[in-house]
């Protein structure tokens, strides 16, 4: 490269090799370089150079100090050229700048690399030989290489990652004196240094502007007599210095989220401040000084700037700075060297801020440490040397922060104490009143003094706090009666702005005693200023203190020691505002009562309580959080509710509050989301045509805070063996529910797919407790929203739990949301508009109850494998349940069925799938049994569903019983024999009674045309009984055939609908005495009996819907051998018997021999079925009455005439005739004298009394009923007895008989009872 700066004739010799004057020669040459001879350079050799070079001083060092003058030459030319070739050197001539223009273009495009390259050789040359080499000569060849640079130098540095070299160069020149006068020759580097320190600076670049500055303020000159370099320099930009300072501390926040990684670390312009501002306020310390030394800096506009000084220095004093205490008393030195500098409008500001330095912060102490306060003491009594009238405030100020002089960090109690008891005093002359005697002074100059006392409550001395809390009610009162005068608003301008803001910060105290004295403050502000009618001034909450009933006093009660009497205050509170509210409509308080004072007081126990005992004050905070909410602002709703969104992560202790309280919150939302027209909001609807359109309440819900919550919906916990599982909120759920059904149906549509999948997914969780709780929840969901929805929450259920365990949790979700629907839903008889939403699912609910009754989940129940997991909600019966739940709620409307649509009856739903499974050919006695049990359910659901009516109840149950009891034996048993003599019907009612299962040699056809059903006797033995060794074989074989064939469950034959046209033909397959039947047939009648003895029978068309019923029963009880369809067959005949219905007379015969039949047919009445007993007594006491003739026959003398026997015989309406008579009282007589149950058979008796009919078996009644008169243990059967009358009857018969029976009577009238 040298070869370029010699003569082109001249040999090249290696400088090692020249003698001393050729040496000298070319090292004379190469301090005048031309830009023509380095523009014709390659870029690559420059580079390559400018490389070597730098190695070559870090291996080297202090070994080419003679090339060094040389060696700058040559990078200053390179630094010229590469800046632009503006005057690079002195030797260069006019046209070198053209020289440089037509430089190649790779070498003007590798421009900035060799100006970096360049500058930091230049700055390591000058900071390593700067004391043994002089560089004055190069003064003016540096500036003019450096001078574009240094005009850029403020825009290159903006968001740079690193400082650029020529920053880096002016460190090195600042850090030595003799390279500070080199600066000196061209300052205007300073200023572009200093104004690198900038908001849009990061760390690195700040920094070494920060040292730059540094270096000049601190590096000494020993040949100069100011002993300091720079400081000229200094002094001359401090207003810039300052500006910049100022800019950058307001600027640095603003923007947080800015975050640049460089090198694995994350430089942002916040941390740009809090990693730099100790630095910056050591500087702005040094700069202070220049600022109040008088032989120091003479600036034009110094109190602008010693303003500027002051704004920025004293928020370093405030209690929230992260300031030590030696940076405050430098600060404050520094305040106090230069206030007497300021003007006096200034230093009002200054006192003024002295209140703010020495107050409370949020709640918390202020500054706690006794130097730094009464160094700010210090402070106001220097600014009153000034000014006079701050001298009283600063004398009392000072001593109120008095230290003691022998104890280290303890305040001088003998000061302290009595001017804090002169404070409190009404008189004296050291009073609040006192300060203010000056007739031109002016209240806010008390500021310090509010702020010291407010400081002092944080005290844990009780005296000191007792004095202040007192001297800031005594301020409080003084300030009310001065307001009242002329000129007084400055004493309530006083309260108003320095004693209420304190006061509601230190509401926000975590400290439960010392907030009690800010709400005690709170209380006498209101009471003081209740007719003041600013609402900073509290005068809306006097409605709350009851001066004479101090249990009634919320300020009171919530400060009491007692946790009940506070909770007592949030229900005094709750209960003003309800009252308020619903009288006016308004709240009665003010929004800064609502948000300021009432709603930090209610949320403390939120974060507090953490004991059981303070859980009813805890829930007693949560609900008076509700209420405030719905009477906030949106502004300050949404900032609350956001509030304790961010605090849940912090408090997880406080999660089961919290979430109480955010709940409420979300319950107490009544903000509009929509507004009508307008066209600065977006549209609710997505083509954005028509419609309300969104306010900024629902943007703000919906990009913010939903999204919040929904992050809180789960949580993840551990179990007992420490696997991480997922467990929801139910709370935070159901709020979010509450607050989606707010917006419009189809934004609460879109979010509530979200909420199921959520529940849904925590029904799969093995964990039970888990699963409990979403299930809970989901009903509760289903109860909280519109009954439409239930076919959404379903088919969710129905896709979510599939196999496995997870049906038996399918049943029991079921089970469980109908159980809490059915505490609220009533079915609905009247025919209303919209559909019946319940109804409508009914369906798809007996299909999932079906498939745990039958299906999988079934087979799992009955299952011994060991190795199918058993969970608990398997056990018990919720299907059945859940059965009877449904038939209770849906609305009994059958007759709305229609073959084209049987499932708009939601009826047919529930009982036609059941009573399908019995018509089936193979149906098992397993699944009879099984159907029955549900069927049984089924009618306890239908007996307790308030919409039955008799209209829609007597075709359905006709329809359900027809077809399996069948049309022939329902004529059967309305057939007369009228054409049968007295002998046929005397043997047929004395043939004695056959016991089914025994075979006997009478023809089949004429068992089955005698249409008379026998009682069912099994006899285990015989049943299934094979009669040959063929038949055996046979049974064997099906047997076996039967035990593998599955008909149920997963595996069962697909139903593929091959024998869908015989279908018709499978109720004919079972006739009335089948199993299959029996269990239809009692379904029928149980649910007809049921729902008759709540049914209005009385009404004018109920005879006609009544009366086909007679012959379908009268076939029940005559031709089913199943006891109990005789039974509940009776149960209802007797309903319909007491109406004169036509079919009666044609059924009454059967009936009545049906009857005596099941009363005979087990010999004693002990033996006998009570309920069947009383209702065969029964029935045919309503036969009997019904056949009574209403006109009685007399005689001559007006004496009713006796009916014998003959009479009854030929009276064709009489369910009896002679013959079954004589055995039906002959029972009587036996049920009488052996049973218990005898009101029936009683009342029987006085029926065939009333029909005057006598035979001699009536005498043998009546002598044993005279015997129970007297006889009978039992008191009732003893006067029932007696009210027969029977010697009525006797009195028309025979008077001999008469007397007999009377000596009889005598007779039994001496029986004595023995008593043991």
């Amino acid at each position: 490269m040298t070869r370029q700066f010699l003569p082109r004739n001249q040999k090249f010799v290696p400088i090692e090799a020249a003698d001393l004057s050729d040496r000298r020669n070319v090292m004379s040459l190469l301090m005048s370089i031309r830009l023509v001879d380095l523009s014709t350079l390659p870029s690559g050799v420059i580079e390559g150079f400018l490389h070597l070079l730098q190695t070559m001083l870090s291996q080297m060092g202090h070994q080419i100090i003679m090339f060094v003058p040389q060696f700058t030459s040559i990078v200053l030319a390179l630094c010229s050229m590469a800046a632009g070739g503006a005057g690079s050197s002195a030797g260069q001539t006019e046209h070198d700048s053209e020289i440089v223009a037509r430089a190649p273009n790779d070498l003007v495009g590798r421009y900035s690399s060799i100006r970096s390259l360049g500058y930091q050789l230049l700055s390591e040359l000058f900071g390593r030989f700067c004391a043994a080499v002089d560089f004055s000569d190069f003064v003016l060849p540096t500036w003019t290489a450096l001078e574009r640079s240094v005009q850029l130098l403020p825009e290159m540095v903006m968001n740079t990652e690193k400082p650029p070299s020529i920053l880096i160069l002016f460190e090195t020149m600042s850090a030595d004196w003799r390279l500070i006068k080199m600066l000196a020759a061209h300052d205007a580097a300073v200023e572009s240094v200093i104004r690198c320190i900038s908001g849009t600076s990061l760390v690195p670049v700040v920094n070494s502007s920060l040292t730059f500055v540094e270096n000049l303020l601190t590096v000494f000159d020993p040949s100069s007599e100011s002993k300091r370099a720079g400081l000229q320099m200094i002094r001359k930009y401090i207003p810039l210095l300052l500006e910049q300072f100022t800019l950058r501390l307001q600027n640095g926040s603003d923007n947080d989220k800015d975050i640049r990684p460089t090198k694995g670390k994350y430089w942002s312009r916040s941390s740009n401040r809090h990693s730099t501002w100790r630095r910056e306020l050591d500087i702005l310390c040094r700069v202070s000084e220049l600022l109040s030394n008088e032989d120091g800096i003479r600036l034009k506009h110094k109190s602008s700037v010693l303003a500027d000084l002051f704004s920025l220095l004293l928020p370093f004093l405030k209690p929230e700075q992260m300031t030590s205490d030696d940076d405050k008393m430098n600060i404050i030195g520094i305040l106090r060297s230069t206030v007497s500098q300021l003007e006096k409008e200034k230093m009002a500001d200054v006192f003024s801020s002295i209140a703010g330095i020495l107050a409370p912060a949020r709640g918390k102490a202020g500054i706690e440490s006794l130097v730094v306060r009464h160094g700010v003491a210090s402070l106001a009594d220097s600014i009153a040397i000034e000014d006079s009238q701050y001298r009283m405030v600063a004398d009392r100020l000072v001593k109120l922060t008095a230290m003691h002089t022998k104890r280290v960090d303890e305040m001088d109690f003998d000061v302290v104490i009595p001017e804090l008891s002169a404070l409190s005093q009404p008189g004296g002359n050291s009073g609040w009143i006192n300060l203010c005697g000056n007739v031109d002074f002016s209240p806010p100059l008390l500021n310090p003094l509010i702020s010291t006392c407010f400081q002092f409550l944080h005290n844990g001395d009780g005296v000191i706090l007792r004095l202040s809390f007192n001297s800031l009610k005594l301020l409080i009162r003084l300030a009310a009666q001065k307001s009242t005068c002329d000129g007084g608003s400055k004493w309530a301008k006083l309260v108003e702005s320095a004693v209420v803001p304190l006061a509601r910060a230190g509401l926000q105290a975590r400290d439960q005693s010392v907030r009690r004295y800010y709400i005690l403050l709170i209380r006498e502000i209101s009471d003081s200023f209740k007719k003041n009618p600013s609402p900073n001034l509290c005068g809306d909450l006097h409605v709350l203190i009851d001066e004479e009933n101090p249990d009634l006093d919320f300020f009171l009660n919530i400060t009491h020691v007692q946790i009940h009497r506070r909770a007592r205050g949030f229900q005094r509170l709750r209960k003003v505002v309800g009252e308020a509210v619903a009288e006016s409509k308004v709240s009665p308080f003010s929004l800064q009562s609502l948000s300021n004072i009432l709603l930090p007081i209610a949320l403390h126990p939120v974060y507090e309580c953490k004991t059981k005992a303070e859980e009813p004050f805890a829930l007693e905070a949560i609900a008076t959080v509700g209420s405030i909410s719905r009477l906030l602002s949106w502004s300050k709703y949404n900032n609350m509710l956001w509030t304790m969104l961010t605090h849940f992560e912090r408090y997880p202790e406080q999660e089961r509050f919290l979430i109480g309280a955010i709940c409420a919150t979300i319950d107490g939302f009544g903000y509009d989301l929509t507004i009508a027209g307008g066209d600065d909001k977006q549209n609710v609807n997505d083509d954005g045509e028509g419609g309300d359109t969104k306010t900024s309440v629902w943007i703000s819900l919906e990009k913010r805070t939903i999204p919040k919550i929904e992050g809180l919906l789960t949580k993840e916990t551990k179990d007992s063996s420490g696997r991480r599982t997922k467990t929801i909120r139910p709370t935070i759920i159901l709020a979010l529910l509450k607050l989606f059904q707010k917006f419009p149906t189809e934004f609460f549509e879109s979010k509530l797919p979200q909420l199921l999948s959520v529940i849904c997914d925590a029904l799969r969780d093995k964990d039970s407790n888990a699963r409990d709780v979403a299930r809970k929840t989901l009903a509760k969901m289903v109860v909280s929203m519109d009954l439409k929805y239930l076919a959404d929450v379903l088919r969710e259920v129905a896709i979510t739990l599939t196999e496995g365990y997870k049906l038996h949790v399918r049943a029991a979700v079921i089970h469980t949301i109908l159980q809490e629907l059915s505490k609220t839903y009533e079915p609905s008889f009247a025919n209303i508009p919209h559909p019946l939403y319940f109804d409508s699912c009914t369906a798809a609910l007996m299909e999932l109850i079906q498939e745990d009754l039958f299906g999988e989940a079934n087979e799992r129940r009955e299952s011994k494998d060991t190795s199918v997991r058993f969970v608990k909600e398997a056990g018990g019966s919720k299907s059945l349940d859940s059965i009877e739940m449904v038939c209770r709620m849906v609305a009994f409307k059958p007759l709305d069925a229609s073959k084209s649509s049987p499932n708009r009856s939601s009826v047919h739903c529930i009982v036609s799938p059941l009573l399908e499974r019995l018509r089936r050919h193979d149906v098992e006695a397993s699944t009879i049994r099984k159907i029955r049990q549900i069927l049984t359910r089924v009618v306890v659901g239908f007996s307790c569903n308030s919409s039955v009516r008799a209209g829609q109840l007597f075709p359905f149950v006709y329809a359900t019983i027809e077809p399996f009891v069948g049309a022939q034996t329902i004529a059967a048993a309305q057939r007369i024999q009228e054409d049968d003599d007295e002998d046929s019907d005397v043997e047929d009612s004395l043939r004695p009674i056959q016991i089914s299962g025994a075979r006997t040699g009478r023809d089949k056809s004429a068992t089955e045309s005698s249409g008379k059903g026998k009682v069912t006797e099994w006899r285990p033995s015989t049943l299934k009984a094979a009669t040959s060794s063929e038949a055996a074989l046979k049974l064997k074989r099906d047997d076996t055939r039967e035990l593998h064939k599955v008909i149920d469950g997963a595996s069962a034959p697909k139903l593929t609908g091959s024998s869908r046209h015989d279908t018709s033909n499978l109720g004919s397959q079972h006739d009335l005495n089948d199993p299959a039947s029996i269990s239809a047939v009692i379904f029928g009648l149980n649910l007809l009996n049921s729902c008759l003895k709540k049914l209005n029978l009385l009404d004018d068309s109920m005879p006609s819907m009544m009366d086909p019923f007679v012959p379908l029963l009268t076939a029940c009880v005559c031709c089913s051998r199943d006891s109990e369809v005789a039974l509940v067959g009776l149960k209802c005949l007797m309903s319909f018997l007491r109406f004169d219905l036509p079919s009666i007379a044609s059924c009454s015969k059967s009936l009545g021999t049906q009857a005596l039949t099941l009363l005979t047919s087990s010999g004693s009445s002990l033996n006998q079925s009570p309920d069947l007993m009383q209702a065969c007594f029964r029935t045919l006491t309503y036969l009997i009455k019904s056949d009574e003739d209403p006109s009685a026959k007399l005689n001559k003398d007006g004496d009713i005439l006796v009916e014998g026997e003959h009479v009854l015989a030929k009276n064709k309406r009489l369910p009896l005739n002679s013959d079954q008579m004589k055995v039906l009282i002959s029972t009587l007589q036996l049920s009488v004298a052996e049973s218990d149950q005898h009101n029936p058979a009683l009342g029987l008796i006085k029926a065939i009394l009333s029909r005057k009919y006598i035979s001699p078996e009536m005498y043998d009644l009546m002598e044993a009923m005279l015997k129970l008169v007297v006889r009978s243990h039992t008191t009732a059967l003893r006067h029932v007895s007696a009210q027969t009358r029977p010697w009525v009857v006797f009195h028309h018969t025979a008077v001999l008989t008469l007397s007999g029976n009377a000596a009889s009577y005598s007779k039994a009238l001496q029986f004595l009872f023995v008593t043991y």
